[in-house]
């Protein structure tokens, strides 16, 4: 995979990629591409999935987006990848402290213990 003329570490792909795999097959389906990339605001997610690609006339090799839009989306995927990095990273220091619990952390921020976390109290 090439972002905008680079190659991500292969460590960081296994990363995203096992993340956004459930089935454990190596690949990254459209769906949880989708995902990764669409907006949180089910608004503007639907607003980007129900646009049509005008983009049927390019002549082979023409890319489908401008340069400024390449530029931002290989900066998306960067900074996707680097996130995952750093989080990874986050986890192992955390779990290789001896008197840490991931059990005790949920319970930490499930002030109410009702087994699950949720926005709406």
């Amino acid at each position: 995979m090439c972002i905008r003329d680079s190659y991500p570490g292969v460590g960081e792909l296994d990363l995203l990629v096992k993340r956004l795999d459930p089935l454990s097959e190596s690949r990254i389906r459209f769906s949880a591409f989708s995902q990764l990339i669409l907006p949180s605001s089910s608004l503007d997610a639907n607003l980007m999935r129900s646009r049509v690609p005008t983009y049927s006339a390019l002549r082979p090799g023409d890319l489908p987006f401008s340069l400024e839009t390449q530029r931002q989306f290989a900066a998306l995927l960067r900074l996707l990848l680097t996130q995952e990095a750093s989080i990874e990273a986050t986890k192992r220091r955390i779990t290789a402290k001896r008197n840490y619990s991931f059990y005790d952390a949920f319970d930490l921020l499930d002030s109410r213990h009702k087994g699950y976390l949720s926005l709406i109290h």
